[in-house]
């Protein structure tokens, strides 16, 4: 989260907006909002996902044992 000084001009100018809307434009503002940041969401973890089955086609990925993995860790 961007602290409140660190915010950019056009950012707090669209903030003070946001404030005058009312409660109904507000909700539907969230709504939308949420519904992108949803989207946003799939898209990294679909990124992810091809990602993954690309370095396990490739050969990148090494499976190991849970003693292995205690070793790495210390």
């Amino acid at each position: 989260m961007v602290m409140k000084g660190k915010r950019s001009k056009l950012f707090q100018q669209a903030i003070e907006k946001v404030k005058k809307l009312s409660l109904e434009e507000q909700e539907e503002l969230l709504s939308l909002l949420q519904e992108e940041i949803y989207k946003k969401h799939n898209q990294i973890i679909s990124q992810n996902k091809i990602e993954n089955n690309r370095e396990l086609g490739a050969k990148k990925v090494e499976y190991g044992s849970m003693d292995g993995f205690e070793e790495e860790i210390g």
